[in-house]
């Protein structure tokens, strides 16, 4: 994934040489001429990078540094300024700026600063460390989530964090009530899927006859009723989420048929003969064994290839 560097300069001329430098780098950029532009970039677009001038129509750079460093303490931050102090300077590095580019700089100066960065989050990523996306609390619905969410909330948007940024399929497994989809959801958001489609199906609500066709989609001819081909929801998912609820409800055919999908990303349709793949990220939910000894209807071939997350479900709330 592409990182983005958001990039906060009121001179129109200057802000497009340093864009220009950063995606030669590998960065994906971000401008905006104003702090207050800036700042609600900094909520909204939750940038992997940020560069900032010191002094901005609104909100100034300090201030910038200030949101950006609460919203995503890790985010690696630049400042530039024609108007250096020692006071500004100390604040900047208390915020944790990687470095400041005293204006007028040389080109290369600039160039070597982006580098730095952009290798500290490539060095993140082979880590398998959350990027700064992951750990600011933002989409559900393609909206924002509230920084202030309840503390029983914390930990569930927090594992879901993490799962974030793997690729590997995941089952959340929880008590009744969990609120799996809205989780399914923020994980999407938060990876580097979100531009993808998001896709939700309900295996309880369907027969096994139905969650066959609706997964995996059917060719003209298939069945009687079959007058043209549909694409099931594995193949219309491609490049982004599918999030099936109610997984202990599927059928030992669709959990044969997915773990084939999940070992070599091909799929055929209900009564097709040429295989074709699709890059989709798979998340299953599943209430948990509810009592001792009670076991998941999930195989224990399918539960061996992907990984199983714990949700813990919010507590009671007081009388």
């Amino acid at each position: 994934m592409t990182p983005t560097l958001l990039i906060a300069e009121d001179d129109t001329v200057l802000a497009r040489i340093v864009a220009r430098l950063a995606r030669d780098i590998g960065f994906s950029t971000i401008v905006h001429h104003d702090g207050d532009a800036a700042c609600a970039s900094l909520k909204t677009d939750a940038p992997d990078a940020f560069l900032t001038d010191l002094r901005l129509p609104g909100m100034d750079g300090l201030e910038l540094l200030r949101v950006s460093k609460a919203l995503v303490p890790r985010r690696p931050m630049l400042l530039m300024t024609g108007y250096a102090t020692p006071m500004n300077d100390i604040e900047a590095f208390e915020l944790g700026v990687a470095d400041i580019l005293l204006k007028p700089f040389e080109l290369d100066q600039a160039r070597a600063a982006l580098a730095n960065i952009k290798n500290v989050l490539d060095q993140r990523g082979r880590q398998g460390q959350p990027t700064p996306l992951a750990e600011q609390v933002v989409r559900n619905r393609g909206e924002p989530l509230r920084a202030d969410v309840t503390e029983s909330m914390r930990q569930p948007l927090d594992i879901a964090a993490q799962i974030a940024a793997t690729p590997m399929p995941v089952l959340l497994e929880g008590e009744t009530g969990v609120c799996n989809g809205v989780l399914a959801r923020h994980i999407h958001a938060i990876s580097a899927r979100s531009e993808g489609p998001f896709f939700a199906l309900n295996c309880g609500a369907l027969t096994p006859g139905q969650q066959v066709t609706e997964l995996f989609g059917y060719e003209k001819g298939a069945f009687s009723g079959a007058t043209a081909r549909k694409a099931g929801l594995l193949e219309q998912s491609s490049g982004g989420t599918l999030f099936l609820d109610e997984f202990n409800a599927s059928s030992p055919e669709v959990q044969t048929r997915l773990l084939q999908f999940i070992e070599d990303k091909r799929l055929f349709r209900l009564g097709g003969v040429k295989p074709f793949t699709a890059d989709v990220r798979l998340i299953f939910a599943a209430d948990r064994p509810r009592r001792e000894g009670e076991t998941s209807r999930i195989s224990k071939e399918f539960l061996a290839r992907i990984q199983v997350v714990s949700i813990p479900a919010a507590p009671p709330a007081s009388a």
